[in-house]
């Protein structure tokens, strides 16, 4: 993202034991761009801001702790300007969004003997004045005599009655009230089902592919799921998914051959790794172990942060393993982090998908 950033406080990253003994301080380079992302969907859902990528000004803000106050922060603030005069849309986050940061920086103290594996931590955040704008890039990178300008880019969206796909579909996983409204058809639930069997203990990926639409009675945005594309795979891994430049020069032409102006909305792969290492288990033959497959790994989290980064990007995860056979769940960006998600699954009448997120065969 290289909009214009306004970024006026110094953050500082307090760590302690769980003792409240002080463990250090270190100025905090953070990320914002997850925050920004989903403040301008969040903007977009609710028609404070135009369907558009990269525009206006965008301001972090830190949010005072109401009790310790100033300089200690409870979260920070994140506010979008048109620059057209308006106020902006502005969107609020908690203290959570560092934690990520917390850990690995305590992984110092944890190589130097001071904190052990597996203690527990405590992380206090503050914010002072500083000269930490950001702006887009200019000056001497750049050839003399040319300015360079991002053009916004308009997110296509189609047209749809929400009311009408709930109708047509059950909900799933449960889900948070304020996660956009996901719906995949259960022909492509079965599709990854069948490839992660065929796949065996090797994991095996999809690009899922879609469309984003406005509802026809309210601005909330939807996205609604079309087809799987097969992530061409040079290499099978037992617990990692290889991706290359040949593999998405690949599946961008077939959605080119496809012409349905879909675009990727994220991306499927499985977990099955457990059919392999847990082929000795004595558990396995009661099938008395009740350990699941759906989650998101950090290798995983790595990848959808820097390819599936749009707020509205998903990652559907298949967990098989011998005790509780083929499963899956759905992983989506709230509040800047990846967590789980719930979602609606269509035309459930006429396949195998069924409410426990298993296939059924035959």
């Amino acid at each position: 993202m290289n909009e214009t950033r306004q970024i006026n406080h110094d953050f500082v990253l307090h760590l302690f034991k769980g003792d409240d003994s002080p463990l250090g301080q270190a100025r905090m380079e953070v990320d914002w761009d997850p925050a920004l992302e989903s403040c301008h969907l969040s903007g977009i859902r609710r028609g404070k801001l135009p369907p558009m990528h990269n525009i206006g000004t965008h301001r972090i803000e830190p949010i005072w702790d109401a009790e310790k106050g100033k300089p200690s922060v409870a979260g920070f603030r994140t506010v979008i300007s048109e620059g057209n005069g308006s106020e902006g849309f502005s969107s609020d986050f908690p203290i959570t969004y560092f934690a990520d940061q917390a850990l690995r920086e305590s992984q110092c103290y944890v190589r130097t003997g001071r904190l052990n594996p597996g203690d527990r931590i405590r992380y206090r955040i503050t914010a002072s004045p500083g000269t930490r704008a950001t702006e887009p890039e200019t000056g001497a990178s750049r050839p003399r005599g040319f300015s360079v300008r991002e053009v916004p880019k308009p997110i296509p969206l189609g047209s749809v009655s929400l009311h009408r796909l709930r109708d047509e579909s059950v909900p799933f996983d449960g889900g948070e009230e304020e996660d956009m409204p996901v719906f995949i058809p259960d022909h492509v639930l079965n599709e990854v089902c069948s490839r992660t069997r065929e796949g065996g203990a090797y994991e095996v990926g999809s690009i899922l592919l879609g469309h984003l639409h406005r509802d026809t009675e309210s601005p909330e945005i939807i996205a609604e799921v079309t087809a799987a594309v097969p992530i061409p795979s040079p290499e099978q891994k037992l617990y990692s998914l290889s991706i290359t430049a040949e593999s998405w020069a690949e599946v961008r032409n077939t959605i080119r051959l496809r012409d349905k102006q879909e675009i990727m909305v994220g991306w499927a792969h499985s977990h099955s790794f457990m059919k392999e290492v847990c082929q000795n288990c004595k558990r396995v033959e009661d099938k008395s172990c009740d350990h699941t497959a759906v989650y998101m790994s950090e290798k995983d989290c790595g990848l959808h942060r820097t390819a599936f980064y749009r707020a509205y990007n998903l990652a559907l995860v298949l967990g098989d393993t011998p005790c509780t056979g083929l499963n899956y769940g759905l992983f989506g960006w709230r509040y800047g982090g990846i967590h789980r998600r719930g979602f609606r699954i269509l035309n459930t009448g006429r396949s195998g998908a069924n409410m426990k997120g298993e296939e059924n065969v035959g």
